[in-house]
């Protein structure tokens, strides 16, 4: 198909679907299995950098260890990889100068908390003389950012003295997790406070959500997320109504076992806004042992570049440079190898049933879940010669929860996932543990779910890499106060570990508007064509 033919087969599909004025329909169908070669801006250069803090095990820490960690940094390779490009982003991972040990350490968020002057301050930090503590983060920051000429956005733990009246623990601060941006004469840019919880006790929420964007010389506006943003609805929606189709994402993601894999949620979030054009990059915590990696840079096109960096001390980077899309890693040694270590979802609250082997013809097998019978049902052939297999498809409609029980938000999932044995229990099971999959082939397979909202993103994992699946299809059809979503495979699919939908944070939140509280009807068909890639 010509590009010509492409525009008028999307304009044909509008007009079509006005003159029926019967459902809302969105098509998305998306191949990125070849990388693309065409530029994303003229002069944008990206590197993200994923790193185990020293600190992590230590049985004490002081306040050494910022320097310690800026210091070592500093010295990985903090060099622009093309000398013309105009803009230059360095994104580190959250957490990258204190460890997650902080997660949970009050009296240690405080000790590492450290002083964030307004944005657009007139004085350049790494121009002010200061040897308080509290300023040494953003001061070495902002000399980075000037001395190399680059955009530099990095996370740390942000302390601010309560204002009287407010809300405040008994130290007396306000210790948020927050993105910093410095542009390339040292000046602080952008700044964004995490909102979005995942289990984060010693952390402070602030009492209202502030997104926030920098815009590089050449005009690109990048929107800032934080960890666990991806799942949420803010501060998403509020980026994307306004125009914002770049991100960075400063990750700190536990991955977890079958639906929580850092890599899958990226890209799965990228599938659900295709159609607007979006490149998110995409830099998560490294910490093999505990759980924590997974680096991801995707392009509108959907062409992407993934990496897991192995070890509790190695150092990983992904690079792009302006028109060359091909991958640099640096892996420092590694103290420690072997498989990543995740945490399981709990399926307690998980309608399941087995999937029987078929080997000869299309099989169909349904789940529901919930007093609303929110039902799943999945459709496939598959080739196998494993002598057991535990495959299970999976139904959730409730509230996500915290550690301590309190509720993040509500979610749905369809989900056929392998499991370890017949009981639904072992689905959050590591991949050593469903070795199975690597004899067994799905020639056919499909996902069918009926959901509350047309928010929804492909959750996949297959083969013993983590890395979310490619080819895929995926229809979304109104139908009365629901939507039912359609997930197609369109290759043969070896080694399947998760084949999910997933919608979460779907409930429309005061000042945040509902995916498609104001559409009526659209009918979109993309093509990825070769010729594009």
């Amino acid at each position: 198909m010509t590009p010509t033919a492409a525009t008028f087969c999307v304009c044909l599909c509008f007009v079509v679907g006005f003159a029926f004025n019967s459902a809302v329909v969105l098509e998305r169908r998306y191949s990125p299995s070849k990388q693309s070669t065409s530029k994303l801006e003229d002069g944008y250069e990206i590197h993200l950098y994923s790193y185990t803090a020293e600190g992590w095990d230590n049985e004490t820490i002081d306040e050494s260890i910022l320097k310690i960690n800026l210091d070592r940094l500093e010295e990985n390779g903090l060099k622009p990889n093309n000398a013309t490009a105009r803009d230059t982003i360095f994104v580190y991972a959250d957490f990258s100068f204190t460890s997650t040990e902080v997660i949970d350490n009050r009296s240690l968020a405080v000790l590492l908390s450290q002083r964030v002057p307004a944005v657009n301050n007139e004085a350049v930090p790494c121009e002010i003389a200061s040897t308080d503590p509290m300023d040494l983060v953003v001061q070495r920051l902002s000399c980075i950012a000037k001395n190399e000429y680059i955009y530099l956005v990095a996370g740390l733990l942000e302390g601010v003295p309560c204002t009287e009246g407010e809300p405040c623990r008994d130290d007396g601060l306000k210790v948020y997790s927050t993105a910093i941006v410095f542009d390339k004469q040292g000046y602080l840019v952008a700044k964004y406070r995490k909102y979005n919880f995942f289990n984060e006790e010693a952390i402070d929420k602030p009492s209202t959500l502030e997104p926030a964007t920098f815009t590089t010389e050449s005009g690109i506006t990048q929107g800032i997320f934080m960890s666990h943003d991806l799942l949420f609805a803010e501060p998403a929606n509020t980026y994307l109504a306004n125009g914002v189709r770049r991100f960075v994402d400063l990750g700190a993601m536990v991955n977890t076992m079958p639906f929580g894999c850092s890599l899958s949620v990226q890209w799965g979030w990228h599938f659900a806004n295709f159609d607007k054009k979006i490149a998110l990059a995409s830099s998560n915590y490294q910490n093999w042992m505990q759980g924590y990696a997974g680096n991801g840079l995707i392009w509108p096109s959907g062409s992407s570049i993934m990496m897991y960096s192995q070890g509790a001390h190695g150092f990983g980077i992904l690079r792009t440079g302006v028109s060359d899309y091909t991958k640099t890693t640096t892996q420092g040694e590694s103290k420690i190898n072997g498989p990543m270590t995740f945490e399981e979802t709990d399926f307690t609250d998980f309608s399941s049933v087995l999937v029987p082997h078929s080997s000869l013809s299309v099989n169909e097998v349904s789940v529901c879940h919930g007093e609303d019978e929110f039902c799943c049902t999945l459709t496939y052939r598959m080739i196998r010669s494993a002598d057991e297999m535990f495959y299970q498809l999976v139904a959730f409609d409730g509230n996500r929860t915290s550690r301590d029980g309190s509720v993040l938000f509500p979610e749905q999932t369809c989900g056929l996932v392998a499991c370890s044995s017949a009981d639904k229990m072992s689905c959050g099971a590591s991949l050593e543990a469903t070795n199975y999959t690597e004899e067994v082939s799905f020639t056919v397979l499909s996902l069918k779910g009926s959901f509350s909202s047309d928010k929804v993103i492909p959750i996949t994992m297959a083969a013993d890499k983590y890395f979310p699946v490619s080819d895929l299809s995926m229809t979304v059809l109104q139908n009365g106060s629901r939507f039912d979503v359609n997930m197609v495979s369109e290759a043969t699919i070896q080694t399947m570990k998760t084949f999910a939908i997933s919608s979460t944070d779907f409930i429309v939140k005061s000042g945040a508007k509902h995916f498609s509280a104001s559409v009526m009807l659209i009918a979109i068909s993309f093509y990825i064509l070769s010729s594009f890639l």
